[in-house]
């Protein structure tokens, strides 16, 4: 038996490409995941691979998933996972687990796509069209 960590970057959550329109996540997460990723622009890494490192050395999974959508990713993903971190990334990580993570009242979606089920179900015209 053993742990599992299903994504990394959180569904893209914490990538410098940002989310998919789908993600579950609440404004507030998605807006600290898109400043988040502003502030290691600005100081010329990609909040990808701080994640991604981040999650590797930290985490008590026994496996980590990471999705890929292309061979630069997966290049880039791999040379992220088989190397050390850098200082950069690591204060990185620090900081934005301080400044900007640290403020939210809520750090997950869990049941937001469970609650927005039901909220279809109970009130069809709040439904979203196809």
């Amino acid at each position: 038996m053993g742990i599992l960590n299903a994504s990394i970057t959180g569904m893209s959550l914490l990538t410098a490409q940002g989310y998919m329109d789908w993600h579950p996540a609440g404004a507030s997460i998605r807006k600290a995941a898109r400043d988040a990723a502003q502030l290691c622009k600005t100081r010329g890494l990609d909040l990808g691979d701080v994640a991604t490192r981040y999650s590797l050395d930290t985490s008590p999974a026994h496996v980590n998933v990471l999705g890929c959508n292309n061979r630069d990713v997966l290049r880039r993903n791999l040379d992220t996972a088989t190397s050390s971190d850098s200082a950069a990334q690591r204060e990185m990580a620090l900081e934005i687990q301080r400044s900007i993570f640290s403020g939210l009242d809520q750090t997950h979606w869990e049941g937001q796509e469970i609650a927005k089920m039901k909220e279809a179900l109970e009130n069809p015209s709040s439904a979203p069209s196809r």
